[in-house]
Order: structure tokens, then C-alpha cells, then sequence
């Protein structure tokens, strides 16, 4: 994929017409015709020139921030002091305790069809099934806030969830263990990230995903010195970012819950490793470095001259090729 189109469609999304004209609008605030945004995308593509490229990049030079997927790239500094000083949050606390000296496994997700929630309660009973011994020593705490809670097939989703938790967790608690905490409502993001931090292990294995930043949030909020283990589907965006995650195939139960193994099994000097490495694709990939790639690839293609056929070709295709991505 070129790098226009890495700069304005999160990595790992197809670049099919609808997505990459919601990006380029989105990006730049300006009202233009789907056929003419993939017409300058596919111009950018075949390296011709389009009479677009100018009134995008200068809508691009009024904002100041021209590409949207540029607001969701986590460098995130920021994000871990967050994540540092919500250490003193009552609800953080609290959770803190709750865990009474058990690690924890998190998953952060909307309560959507795209996240897979039930195959991810369902690959850490195979956890649990393979590796008993961790039974009372792990609790794994899932948020999934309500999403289009009056879709039936949402509420479906939210009814098979509260099966799945109810008879895993009736299956292996103990009296004072419950193996699946289910939270069905919001936090603040402060709160959530206090909760990134405490985890040893977050889960991130949606089967369809543009970024997913929640695996980004989860990389900036650990302790350098003593960081947490990210497992992310290889079917997230977010992977192709940062292969030092443990990444898996979401709809394999085995490999996932062996990962979620692995990751509380490895060593503190790999972990710290891999986070070091992550950390910095994530301060490498910041806000400025998509303006910049945006702006250069727009520059690239302000021509006088018209598109010619072949970038209109590859524009119908574009167009005929995709979905959004959800």
C-alpha cells in the first residue's frame, strides 16, 4: 500500500473506495464528490497528477490536524502519564484490591459482532482447561460497554456474552474466585487507562478491525520497567504496527489462549524487550509524522494536467472492490 493512502486509511484497512474517500473528506473538511476523492486517490496511486490535489492540500495546510487517522496515532507520552497518575483513583484502587494479588488479562472492547467476545471467553476456558494450575492465580476482566443497544442483533450478542461468562465462570470459581469479570458499562479514559496498567496481559482479537487503538493504549500505559504483554489478532490494523505484540489468528481458541500462556509466562527481560521496541514504532508513527507523509504525497501530485484513463481505471476498482471497514 502507498504511503498516501497509509497516511489517510489506518494500516491493515483494504484501500477500497469507501474507505479511503472517507478518510480523504474526513481528513481535509471539504464536501467532494465520492468518484473525485478516489479518482485523486487512484491519480496518487498511478503517480498522475489531479486538478483536486491542490484544493485538498490547501484545505490540508488551513487545519491543524489534516488527517483524521492522525487524531487516533497514540504516541502517547501523554498516555502513559495518564495511566501513571490514575494509580490514585478510587475505581482503580479498588479494582486493585478486588484482584487480591491475582494478575490480570483485559480485554477493552465495544460490545460489538467485529470483536468476537464470546471466542475470546471461550479461548480462555481452553486457557484454563490446558493450564490448571493458573486457576485462582488469573482473573481476566473484560469491559464492554453497550454499542446499538436497540439492534436486536446487539442485545443477541450481549445475551450470548452473559451465557458465555455465567457458565465459564460457574464452571471454575471458587468462593473467593471469579475467573471472568464482565463489566457491561464506561469508564472514564483515565480509569482505563489505571486498568491498562495494572494488567500483566491485554487481549486485543477482534476478526475485523481498522487500528484498534485500545492495543496502542495498552502498549503507552505499561511501566517500562515491568510492562504487561500485548496478545492482538493479526486481523487488527494495529499489527502491522507493532509484529512484537503476540499476534494471533482471533478464530483459533488454541493459539489464543496460548498466547495468553505465553505472555504471562515470559521472562521480565523479553517483555521489557518487546515493549521497548513497541513503544517506539508508536513515538516513531506520531502525529507529525502522518501530517508529514500526507502532505508530501499531496504536494507530489499538484499537476495542471488531467487524470489520465489508467488512474480512472484503478479508481473503478478501488470503488468496486470494498466495504467499509467497521
Amino acid at each position: 500500500m502507498l504511503e498516501f493512502l497509509h497516511a489517510i486509511v489506518p494500516p491493515g484497512v483494504a484501500a477500497n473506495g469507501t474507505a479511503v474517500a472517507s478518510a480523504i473528506a474526513t481528513a481535509v473538511g471539504i464536501a467532494v464528490a465520492d468518484d473525485e476523492l478516489l479518482a485523486l486517490a487512484a491519480a496518487v496511486e498511478s503517480g498522475s497528477s489531479h486538478p483536486l490535489a491542490s484544493a485538498v492540500l490547501e484545505a490540508a495546510k488551513q487545519r491543524e490536524l489534516p488527517v483524521a487517522a492522525a487524531e487516533a496515532v497514540t504516541v502517547l507520552s501523554g498516555r502513559g502519564v495518564e495511566a501513571r497518575s490514575s494509580q490514585g483513583s478510587e475505581t482503580v484502587k479498588r479494582m486493585s484490591a478486588g484482584l487480591l494479588g491475582r494478575r490480570c488479562v483485559i480485554g477493552v472492547d465495544r460490545l460489538d459482532y467485529s470483536k468476537r467476545l464470546v471466542d475470546r471467553f471461550l479461548a480462555y476456558e481452553r486457557y484454563m482447561e490446558s493450564h490448571p494450575a493458573s486457576q485462582n492465580h488469573i482473573t481476566f476482566l473484560q469491559i464492554a460497554p453497550l454499542s446499538r443497544a436497540d439492534v436486536r442483533a446487539y442485545a443477541e450478542i450481549r445475551h450470548s456474552l452473559e451465557q458465555a461468562a455465567g457458565r465459564i465462570n460457574g464452571r471454575f470459581a471458587e468462593t473467593d474466585w471469579t475467573p471472568i469479570r464482565y463489566l457491561n458499562r464506561n469508564f472514564s479514559h483515565e480509569t482505563l487507562m489505571g486498568f491498562l496498567r495494572n494488567a500483566c496481559v491485554g487481549v486485543v482479537t477482534p476478526v475485523r478491525d481498522g487500528m484498534n487503538l485500545v492495543a496502542k493504549e495498552f502498549v503507552a500505559a505499561q511501566d517500562p520497567e515491568d510492562p504487561g504483554m500485548l496478545v492482538l489478532s493479526t486481523l487488527a490494523g494495529a499489527a502491522e504496527e507493532l509484529p512484537d505484540a503476540l499476534l494471533v489468528n482471533p478464530r483459533d481458541r488454541r493459539a489464543v489462549a496460548e498466547a495468553i500462556h505465553r505472555a504471562l509466562s515470559m521472562s521480565r527481560d523479553e517483555r521489557r524487550a518487546r515493549h521497548e521496541r513497541l513503544i517506539e514504532v508508536l513515538r516513531r508513527n506520531d502525529i507529525h509524522a502522518w501530517h508529514g507523509r500526507f502532505v508530501q504525497q499531496l504536494q507530489a501530485c499538484v499537476q495542471p494536467d488531467v487524470v489520465g484513463n489508467a488512474a480512472v481505471a484503478i479508481g473503478r476498482a478501488l470503488r468496486a472492490g470494498g466495504g467499509s471497514s467497521p
